[in-house]
């Protein structure tokens, strides 16, 4: 498997794995000091905050949705920028935005170093 698609596969991780509420399973893909920034502002870095920071949120249920994922890989690290809308059971669009994310291979696998979330 290629970097880009190793990439690929860990940004849908992270969707499926927030949108099941899959706490462990989520924080498992950030780096030890991987942090998650909302809107400019810093939410949690590290495994511990992360964690409490997702168990904590009261989020409704949705289906997050990326597309047009750009992946620049530059040896061990990354950058990517992709569009999300979060679809509710509803089937309306509950939110939508662009993440910016950094990612860093460490020992053979690809983590998130930075989340960033600009909601619209």
């Amino acid at each position: 498997m290629s970097d880009s698609e190793a990439i690929r596969n860990l940004v849908a991780s992270y969707s499926l794995e927030a949108d099941a509420r899959n706490v462990a399973a989520w924080v498992s893909l950030f780096a030890e000091d991987g942090v998650l920034i909302l809107n400019d502002e810093e939410q949690a870095q590290g495994p511990v905050a992360l964690h409490d920071w997702f168990a904590g949120r009261e989020m409704p249920p949705a289906f997050h949705m990326i597309a047009n994922l750009r992946i620049d890989v530059d040896g061990g690290d990354a950058r990517g920028i992709a569009n999300f809308i979060a679809v509710g059971p509803d089937r309306l669009i509950g939110a939508r935005g662009i993440y910016h994310a950094r990612f860093v291979r460490r020992a053979g696998d690809w983590k998130i170093s930075e989340w960033r979330i600009e909601v619209a």
